[in-house]
């Protein structure tokens, strides 16, 4: 009975790892969006990043927001570069909140690489529609329960920042 005790203190609980669960998913956001932007760079083609933020998915693929094209190849995996952030039970509360940001204040959950590595365009994935060029203050705002972990996009240089 002791050692069941024991054993039982010994699991750490859900909040104890949430931390470690946002930092590991707020790395993978980042990874994705780095990938990006080296793409863009070493091919000299756009690429588009979708953050669906209802699925919780980052999809990494060719072209801009007018004209969607392929899913990139995660060198990793060799899969289709999709990024999902709830496939794990613990996973499941964690919310995606894509803010590319317009001058006006409007907020936008896809933006193209553009030939130069910055940030040139915010979309409106669904309607393939180019909303304008992003603002400083863009940011993805990743959330599990109470806490929240935010990778910063700097439009001007293409900068990816963050956990």
């Amino acid at each position: 009975m002791l050692m069941a005790i024991l054993a039982a203190a010994a699991i750490p609980t859900r909040s104890a790892i949430e931390p470690d669960l946002l930092d590991a998913a707020a790395g993978e956001v980042r990874s994705a969006l780095r990938f990006a932007r080296e793409q863009v760079i070493l091919q000299g083609s756009p690429v588009l990043v979708d953050m669906e933020t209802q699925a919780n998915t980052v999809k990494v693929r060719w072209g801009t927001c007018k004209n969607p094209g392929a899913l990139l190849t995660d060198p990793r995996t060799r899969q289709s570069m999709v990024l999902a952030l709830n496939r794990s039970p613990l996973t499941k509360a964690m919310t995606l909140d894509a803010q590319v940001l317009l001058a006006d204040g409007n907020r936008h959950r896809g933006l193209v690489f553009d030939a130069t590595g910055s940030i040139s365009q915010a979309c409106a994935v669904a309607s393939e529609s180019n909303k304008g060029a992003p603002v400083q203050g863009s940011q993805v705002v990743l959330k599990l329960e109470t806490r929240e972990r935010v990778v910063s996009l700097w439009p001007a240089t293409g900068r990816v920042s963050g956990p």
